[in-house]
């Protein structure tokens, strides 16, 4: 077994970005690459995380966000691509909830995100994988799908402001944070302290704002499907070695 060397993150979260342009250097049709990206989110899930463990002992996370669709995506691409987008959601979801191999890891899911925007049999499939997982316990994973953090902001504020038994209570600031906290997509998420992104664009794309305040930033111009295992833990000895003040 390896000896880790320093500390890991508690909160990971990742944008893997570059599927079309993966797909125009290799050749593949856009359609078809969007499975190909699909799947390098369950590689880094159930191979990734258990290969790990073997080799330090410990999982690298306890909590793993990846940013599957933006809001911005869902307003601005082809209806068509984006029904290619949600079939092949739906198709991964199904297939991992009959593998043993998932299973085993243990990880609840939590799908947050304008999902109402979704169309039905895709939110059918995230409440079946949620359900499916809602007892486990080794760790979690969030999917950011039809998402955008300035939203998952303000819906929160929108839902403050018509919480009548909020309104109507006298409450101290302690409990104001904690009741909005509750409204958020990802509730019980712990603040991020790493965010990678693949692909070369040097933004956040409104990724988990509420939670990155602290984060320490990563990007790579390797594009979400030649993103590789070995790449990943030189981050993470990377991020080990940083040396995070928080203000102090």
């Amino acid at each position: 077994m390896k000896t880790w060397l320093g500390a890991l993150p508690t909160h990971l979260a990742i944008t893997l970005d570059g599927n079309r342009r993966w797909s125009d250097k290799n050749g593949i049709p856009r359609k078809d690459a969007i499975y190909h990206g699909v799947h390098k989110v369950e590689e880094i899930l159930v191979d990734w995380t258990p290969r790990f463990k073997k080799e330090y002992g410990i999982i690298p996370c306890e909590q793993l966000t990846i940013y599957a669709l933006t809001l911005n995506n869902i307003r601005n691409r082809p209806s068509a691509e984006l029904e290619e987008i949600y079939r092949a959601f739906e198709k991964k979801i199904h297939k991992v909830l009959g593998e043993e191999k998932f299973h085993r890891c243990r990880i609840r899911v939590r799908v947050g995100g304008s999902l109402d925007l979704l169309p039905n049999y895709l939110q059918k499939a995230i409440s079946e994988l949620e359900k499916a997982t809602k007892n486990y316990d080794a760790s979690t994973f969030y999917i950011a799908l039809a998402y955008d953090g300035n939203e998952e902001i303000l819906e929160a504020c929108r839902k403050m402001c018509f919480d009548k038994t909020f309104v109507e209570s006298v409450v101290d600031s302690q409990t104001v944070d904690k009741k909005f906290q509750e409204k958020l997509y990802f509730p019980d998420a712990k603040p991020v302290d790493m965010v990678i992104r693949t692909g070369g664009e040097l933004r956040l794309s409104g990724f988990m704002l509420w939670y990155i305040g602290y984060a320490e930033l990563f990007f790579t111009k390797t594009l979400a499907e030649d993103f590789t295992y070995e790449e990943f833990i030189s981050m993470l000895q990377e991020f080990s070695e940083r040396d995070r003040r928080f203000g102090k």
